[in-house]
């Protein structure tokens, strides 16, 4: 009795072979019913050559009516479609049944409609799978196949050898006439500097004998010896330089019996497929035309194939792999990536009912502490209890980082990409069945109250991470006032009181911290110092003071700079190196000229991670005059900095005076370079408030207790009817 259903829809003989590593992994699970769904009469023909699954059936015209008559007699489980297939009737139907899952192999590429028509269809699916980041079934099949294949070419090889004795062998796999002429080209080059032997295998593309005896012609009028396979005489007769395989077979066991290999089409129409040559560990080369070649791309991007253009390109290439430098690197890089079958068969099982359906907007340009939270929160969210969706601006740094792991929108800009991306959010909702949407930043805030204008049954949670109030216009009142928010999340107590300032009822806000993932990290600071060293060609043995933050207004760097200057002046040997970039960064470069520090400060961009250069500092100043919390004080804690801050906002909720840092006021530049002198004349007390400010942030700001209170705000926000109003006695909204 078959207790588990799984449905692969395939439209062709290549998504068949695709799907063979899923499907035989499949039969091997107890008690599963395998059925394939084929769109192409060559698939079922292809099925005569291997049947994998229980059944087989070819499509019918895609009708919502007609597939659901056929997803009811099978009642699948799981339903997996190879690569990207466009079909409206299958998809609708197929959710009515099961999990819907996409193996979709091929990145991206068309014009914007095209683009948009595969999100609709993209974001219909449970679970989304490219090969860019979670790795290619083909190469699981590929390998597979070799290995069942390994006594047939051995067979072969010995074969080869028996009537050619041992030379080096390059093979010019589906080979077309270009190929051959171009290699043809090249051989008199090469063949004159080789000590060795060497003997080209032509195994073509076309084996009708018109294309064999065109082959043959080429050969002649090149002057090279060449045979085919089924005439070769054997014994008494002189090996021919170029041997054409001119018999029905499988070219992968060709492939087995050479070192090199040149794919063929890459002169024509485009390369044919290499991985079988890279399963057998061969260095590969092909034509310049090889763009439309997912693997063939991959592979010239790692340095494992050559696109050839002349003749003496090919004779370099030719020179330069040798078998021993080769070494079967093309055949590593396909083993490490390998295994994609086995873990998109883990996404079949069916989800809890009580999972909590969340879709996360974040549309923030860049990468901040706001968009690392959500990092964090993402991957300590237990994947059980919530199914976490995304809704991230298309292209930026956000979705780049964060796309791949979830199940994802995006959003585009212009009138038209802002109206795509809000029916394509609302189709998402609907498909997944969201009910909360988590609003990360302003922007998302906006865009969330849009989504729930179009679909009523979606609520609205809002997380706050800043301090400031915002104006007194209407459009503020209509959006902190909406009946569609049921809650806020605020990362400090000065949030939260800036929301009730608002009028927000302060029993529907929520404070969870801000948080840190691997607080307990290792800190060698020389080493850190020494890899700055050398790529900003600094001191190693100043005194090192950092600031990290986007340069605004709110984040005042110009304080920290006046104040440096001061300790400048008095002979401290200390740099500041400022991490980040904004609107106010020329200004604040002028600002050093002006007074005089500019060799002593070292404006670094934006950096992908703040760990080398907090590790390598000794203070860590933050001048803000508006902050939510000051996430970066919590990193640079971490990394064992000692900490002074302005006393702005939520940052006296980890910074405690001369307990875990100093507090100076704001906009003070001598109170500023008065608590950094102090910091380095006691250092002492300096590593004191080091330790308590690494002990506060293991016992309140932990990203497993940041995640642990946001579940419970999920759970609880499903289950409110009460929205997070303002109260009708509050206080005045603004002062």
């Amino acid at each position: 009795m078959h207790q588990r259903v799984l449905l692969f829809f395939c439209s062709s003989a290549g998504e068949y072979e695709q799907a063979v590593p899923l499907i035989e992994r499949s039969q091997r699970m107890p008690s599963t019913y395998v059925h394939v769904v084929l769109h192409s009469p060559s698939g079922m023909d292809h099925l005569t050559m291997k049947k994998v699954a229980h059944t087989y059936s070819l499509a019918p015209v895609d009708s919502y009516q007609r597939w659901l008559r056929i997803l009811a007699i099978l009642r699948p489980d799981a339903v997996f479609v190879i690569r990207n297939e466009y079909w409206p009737g299958f998809f609708a139907a197929a959710r009515e049944y099961s999990r819907l899952i996409i193996v979709d192999v091929t990145p991206s590429l068309g014009g914007r409609v095209k683009q948009w028509i595969k999100k609709i269809f993209l974001s219909a699916a449970d679970q989304v799978y490219t090969v860019r980041e979670h790795g290619d079934t083909k190469y699981d099949r590929v390998l597979e196949r070799v290995g069942v294949e390994r006594p047939f070419f051995e067979q072969l090889r010995n074969a080869l050898v028996q009537r050619f004795g041992s030379p080096q062998r390059l093979i010019i796999g589906s080979a077309w006439p270009e190929d051959l002429e171009m290699v043809l080209r090249a051989w008199p080059i090469f063949i004159a500097k080789q000590e060795t032997p060497w003997q080209v295998l032509v195994v073509p593309h076309d084996i009708s004998e018109v294309s064999l005896r065109r082959l043959e012609s080429i050969c002649h009028r090149a002057s090279v010896s060449v045979s085919r396979w089924s005439r070769y005489q054997g014994e008494g007769t002189a090996s021919p330089d170029f041997l054409i395989v001119d018999t029905l077979g499988r070219l992968a066991e060709w492939y087995g019996c050479a070192q090199l290999a040149i794919v063929g089409g890459g002169f024509g129409k485009g390369v044919h497929n290499i991985l079988e040559a890279a399963a057998y560990g061969l260095a590969i080369a092909f034509g310049p035309k090889y763009q439309d070649q997912v693997e063939a791309e991959l592979f010239v991007q790692q340095g494992l194939a050559a696109p050839v253009r002349s003749a003496q390109e090919l004779v370099a290439w030719w020179n330069r792999v040798g078998i021993a430098e080769n070494n079967g690197r093309t055949r590593t890089f396909l083993t490490n990536f390998a295994g994609a079958s086995d873990h998109i068969l883990k996404t079949f099982e069916t989800p809890d009912p009580n999972t909590l359906a969340v879709l996360h907007v974040n549309l923030e340009k860049g990468w901040r502490g706001g968009e690392n939270q959500l990092r964090l929160l993402l991957k300590f969210l237990p994947q059980g209890a919530v199914s976490s969706h995304l809704l991230l601006r298309e292209g930026h740094e956000a979705q780049k980082r964060m796309g791949a792991g979830f199940p994802c929108c995006t959003w585009e800009t212009g009138l038209f990409g802002m109206l795509f991306s809000i029916s394509l959010a609302c189709f998402h909702c609907r498909m997944h069945g969201i009910t909360l949407i988590h609003a990360h930043g302003s922007k998302a805030h906006t865009v969330a109250l849009t989504l729930a204008s179009f679909r009523k049954d979606l609520k609205i949670i809002v997380h706050r991470r800043v301090d400031d109030i915002p104006s007194r216009s209407l459009y503020h009142r209509w959006k902190y006032a909406s009946p569609k928010i049921v809650r806020y999340i605020a990362v400090s107590q000065a949030v939260k009181r800036v929301l009730q300032s608002m009028g927000v009822r302060e029993e529907t806000i929520e404070v969870i911290m801000s948080s840190l993932d691997n607080q307990n990290i290792p800190v060698d600071r020389l080493t850190a110092r020494r890899n700055l060293s050398l790529t900003t060609s600094v001191l190693e043995d100043a005194i090192w003071i950092t600031n990290a933050g986007a340069m605004t207004k709110q984040k005042d760097q110009a304080t920290l700079l006046m104040a440096f200057a001061k300790l400048h002046r008095m002979g401290m040997n200390a740099i500041l190196m400022v991490a980040g970039e904004g609107p106010l960064q020329m200004r604040l470069e002028r600002l050093c000229q002006e007074l005089g520090i500019e060799s002593r400060v070292h404006f670094l961009g934006q950096l992908d991670s703040l760990d080398q250069l907090l590790a390598a500092s000794d203070i860590f100043a933050l001048s803000s005059i508006r902050e939510g919390l000051g996430t970066v004080l919590l990193e640079a804690a971490a990394r064992g900095c000692a900490l002074i801050a302005t006393d702005a906002g939520g940052v006296c909720e980890f910074i405690r005076h001369q307990e875990t840092g100093l507090l100076v006021p704001q906009g003070d530049a001598e109170a500023l370079a008065d608590g950094i002198l102090w910091l380095h004349e006691n250092p002492e007390a300096a590593s004191t408030m080091k330790v308590n400010a690494r002990k506060l942030l293991l016992e309140k700001f932990s990203a497993q207790l940041m995640a642990e209170k946001a579940l419970q705000v999920y759970r609880e926000s499903s289950l409110s009817a009460t929205p997070a109003q303002v109260s009708t006695q509050r206080k005045p909204m603004y002062t």
